[in-house]
């Protein structure tokens, strides 16, 4: 009987950690929801993806700011997307910030900040 129970014990836990472990938790930004929160593309202007290695990519405005949405496979990518571009050189000029799998690309700081926090 103990054999038994053992057994179904073992069954449901890998039962359970197959689910778990095919579940993807990663949350993914799309352009739907990017225009759901405000976000207005401009048609005309397209930003140099392949630069950065993004699978898609808009450039637009979002609460009367200038903003480029990089999008990316997973968030990881564009998290290392962000640290490669973000540079001295950079600094003052543009500033690059991530949220889940997009690279937000915006005039300052303080406006990236604000616009990942919008996102959330």
């Amino acid at each position: 009987m103990l054999n038994i129970k053992n057994t179904l014990i073992g069954i449901a836990l890998g039962v359970t950690l197959f689910i778990t472990g095919c579940s993807d938790s990663e949350q993914h930004i799309s352009l739907e929801m990017l225009k759901a929160k405000g976000f207005k593309i401009n048609p005309e202007s397209k930003p140099a993806i392949e630069m950065f290695g993004a699978k898609d990519g808009w450039k637009g405005e979002l609460d009367g700011k200038d903003i480029t949405v990089l999008l990316f496979d997973t968030s990881s990518k564009a998290e290392a997307a962000v640290t490669a571009n973000k540079t001295e050189f950079t600094k003052g000029i543009v500033a690059y910030c991530n949220a889940a799998n997009i690279m937000l690309i915006a005039d300052d700081d303080d406006t990236c900040v604000l616009l990942v926090q919008k996102l959330k």
